[in-house]
């Protein structure tokens, strides 16, 4: 009951708004007041107009509540219009009138009113000091928590400090067996792993200008331009070839530097100390931005500059090698160079030269871990009934063999390709999922022809008519 009591006080004499300007509603009230003390003086007590006679005149309601409740200037109003009506009635229905009650009105509501916006003002300022503490108090909050997030994260750092090390170079071990734009990428998840990085990615300068090549979500090339001289910290990396961060190449702290720049940076080096390419962090919590991070990150690059680099030589010295290292046979490449060279020396001394493509149907059916076996099958009986002079190369379609053969006519060279298919029919193999489908094979071949100016006609139309049989 005493809530309940105290509740209505407050709501009472809390009024309509205390902050704002007037209060239009004080006088909706002294008129309701007015008019409901007039109507019942008017109904009850009619041989007193206007309560003249009453000591304690019931305008004292008006004059009592409305400054308590709203403050000054309407208290003031209200004081007035009761007293301008007191006024009235007294000068209709008494013989003597006087001021009295009048002044008396105005004054009380005066002190009244005035109190009551003393109360206010101090009332809101007290409110104004009580929500800046609150405001301080959360905010003191939040700064306990976040410098306890960062707490957790140094203490976990530290006690994972070596296991990072570890995992780099476990990490760099089973990167052995991919190829240089793989490392690369991988290289971006394991920063990401490592440093709790949101946003990485690997730059690469060519022609004077910087291209994102891959980022922490795109496992494809890219290749979009990204302004270096906008990029003050990946332009510091690329500049002195080390690792840059945002304080030590700007002075500048996270708050005031651009969302799409990079905060850490570095360079990956060859064994020559050229820039191969850049690694650049764009988003990283606050807690990992610190120097155990940076140590990390530049022993990261270092590690994997050197792999990188070996990958890549170990790469193109294979490219220089002629021949495939799993098949045995000759690479695309020297196909082109040498079917080339070939053709050429056809058409100047008009010597035989017969070129045969010959496609395992269905290879993409066949599944993956079939697929060397049957390749390299197909390939020792293909080399049974070829000689020395033949060239057995790899074409630029998956499951093709290019048989370039000079100094034979193609009527030769079918007859041998058919025994190579005889052949590899005898054996029945069902490489495929569905185990009564057997292992076949489609050829189509041509001689050079006394005329013919182009090499790369030449192939296109034997390749033209392989695909008809294809398709057929």
């Amino acid at each position: 009951m005493k809530s309940l009591r105290v509740g209505f006080l407050d709501k009472f004499f809390s009024g309509s708004n205390s902050t704002s300007g007037f209060k239009f509603r004080a006088i909706l009230e002294t008129l309701f007041f007015t008019a409901l003390c007039l109507l019942v003086n008017y109904l009850f007590f009619r041989s007193d107009m206007g309560f003249l006679k009453i000591p304690l005149h019931p305008f004292w309601i008006i004059i009592i509540l409305i400054p308590i409740r709203y403050g000054l200037l309407e208290g003031l109003l209200s004081a007035l219009f009761a007293g301008g009506c007191y006024y009235l009635f007294a000068i209709l229905f008494a013989s003597d009138y006087s001021l009295t009650y009048p002044l008396l009105f105005i004054l009380t509501a005066g002190i009244l009113g005035q109190n009551r916006d003393v109360l206010d003002r101090k009332y809101n300022r007290v409110e104004t000091r009580l929500k800046t503490m609150s405001d301080k108090l959360e905010a003191f909050k939040k700064r306990e928590t976040t410098y306890r997030d960062t707490l957790d994260h140094f203490e976990h750092t530290i006690a994972t400090q070596f296991s990072d090390a570890m995992d780099m170079f476990k990490e760099l071990s089973t990167a052995k067996d991919m190829s240089p734009e793989e490392m690369k990428h991988y290289l971006l998840e394991m920063v990401k792993k490592i440093l709790e990085a949101d946003k990485c990615a690997y730059f690469e300068i060519r022609d004077n200008s910087c291209y994102k090549i891959y980022d922490e979500t795109h496992k494809e090339r890219l290749h979009e331009i990204h302004p270096l001289e906008e990029d003050i910290i990946l332009l510091e990396a690329y500049r002195t070839g080390q690792f840059a961060y945002l304080h030590h190449a700007t002075g500048q702290d996270m708050e005031e530097y651009g969302n799409d720049k990079c905060l850490l940076a570095g360079s990956l080096l060859n064994r020559e100390g050229e820039i191969m390419g850049l690694v650049g962090i764009e988003s990283l919590p606050f807690a990992s931005f610190n120097a155990q991070s940076f140590k990390l990150f530049s022993s990261l690059l270092e590690f994997w500059s050197g792999a990188i680099n070996d990958k890549i030589v170990l790469e193109k010295t294979r490219e220089k090698n002629i021949i495939d290292d799993v098949s045995h046979i000759y690479k695309y490449n020297y196909f082109t160079r040498r079917i080339a060279q070939e053709f050429e020396r056809a058409r100047e001394f008009a010597i035989p030269l017969s070129l045969t493509l010959l496609y395992l149907t269905g290879m993409p059916a066949i599944p993956e871990e079939k697929r060397g076996e049957i390749m390299a099958f197909l390939i020792t009986i293909i080399k049974k009934f070829t000689t020395e002079l033949d060239m057995i190369c790899h074409y630029r379609v998956p499951g093709i063999i290019a048989i370039i053969q000079p100094f034979r006519l193609y009527a030769d060279a079918e007859k041998r390709i058919k025994a190579i298919i005889t052949e590899a029919d005898s054996y029945k193999l069902t490489p495929y999922n569905k185990k009564d489908k057997y292992l076949s094979l489609v050829y189509a071949g041509k001689d050079f022809q006394v005329g013919m100016e182009s090499c790369p006609d030449f192939i296109h139309s034997i390749e033209k008519e392989l695909n008809k049989k294809r398709n057929s």
